[in-house]
């Protein structure tokens, strides 16, 4: 749905607008908006279905004004994706960041691995991110026998379940020196304020650094090691992401999940957007993901490719 009176975001939005002006506005290209409204936010906010695409619309906490519009596609084809980005780019012009990854994913017993590898500007700056985790025996943090699957990490001859100090000590034998990094909850789930007590829970974070390799270990106090990312920056190129896949589709086989994206982002004077692009190479299939925020002078678009291994996978220091 393309934005269409001048000054528009999307679907003749504009940044501001009032819930009535909004539903007026929406009107007026044809399509309407239901409102919803969960207990634990009683401001709520309102989805637009329009073909395959859902729209979420939010409104600002203090002003009540349109704040955010969310727009997810799935099951589309590669001409949809295309017609998107160029509809987007002749609205808002040259993006000004873009990046794009391969992410492959395995599932096998109680391992998940998953595999990215990042090309991120226009100088095409490589690093790759690996984070494994094992399965939980028991998620309930009330079971006094909660427990993980142990066995080899495959990694920094570490084993899940292995106590800090030992981690400390096996990856000191490597000149591995570990920064503790205490934390009272999972990434997102700080918010929550009433979080799912069978989720994976809260761990002690240390991170460390040798050259152009960084790296991130949870630590649960009752069960152990639970958590590796390790990110490795400044690949020469896309090959030598390459053969960390290679090696891990020897150990476990064809990944279970094989995705292509691209991302770009965009800051003008009418709006903040970011759209992100995945091609599924198992079922030929792609969807997208636009994000539309209101204009900040302040601050340049940035990419949030990096949000997933915070402190890891941006640029080399």
């Amino acid at each position: 749905m393309a934005a269409t009176e001048p000054g528009a975001v999307w679907a003749s939005l504009a940044w501001g607008m009032s819930r009535d002006e909004t539903r007026a506005a929406l009107a007026r290209v044809g399509l309407t908006a239901t409102e919803s409204k969960p207990t634990k936010a009683p401001r709520g906010w309102w989805e637009v279905r329009h073909g395959g695409a859902h729209a979420t619309l939010y409104f600002d906490e203090t002003s009540d004004g349109l704040s955010q519009i969310v727009v997810t596609a799935e099951a589309l084809t590669e001409a949809v994706a295309v017609a998107t980005r160029e509809r987007i780019a002749a609205h808002l012009g040259v993006p000004a960041a873009s990046a794009s990854w391969t992410e492959q994913a395995w599932q096998r017993g109680p391992l998940s691995v998953l595999l990215d590898l990042f090309a991120v500007g226009a100088d095409r700056g490589y690093y790759q991110n690996l984070q494994q985790a094992p399965r939980f025996v028991s998620q309930d943090r009330r079971d006094p026998t909660r427990a993980i699957d142990p066995g080899p990490v495959g990694w920094g001859g570490l084993d899940w379940g292995m106590p800090s100090a030992e981690v400390a000590r096996v990856l000191g034998q490597s000149g591995l020196t570990l920064q503790a990094q205490p934390t009272s909850n999972l990434p997102g789930r700080q918010h929550n304020p009433n979080p799912n007590l069978r989720q994976t829970p809260p761990t002690e974070t240390a991170r460390f650094a040798l050259g152009e390799q960084r790296g991130e270990l949870g630590v649960a106090p009752d069960v152990g090691l639970t958590r590796v990312a390790v990110a490795v920056r400044g690949l020469p190129d896309a090959a030598a992401g390459q053969a960390r896949a290679r090696e891990l589709e020897s150990q476990h086989g064809p990944a279970d999940r094989f995705e292509d994206s691209t991302q770009a982002v965009w800051g003008t004077a009418l709006t903040r957007a970011r759209l992100t692009v995945t091609h599924d190479r198992k079922t030929g299939h792609w969807r997208l993901l636009e994000a539309y925020e209101p204009p900040d002078p302040q601050t340049a678009p940035r990419l949030d490719v990096a949000s997933w291994c915070p402190g890891l996978c941006g640029p080399a220091d």
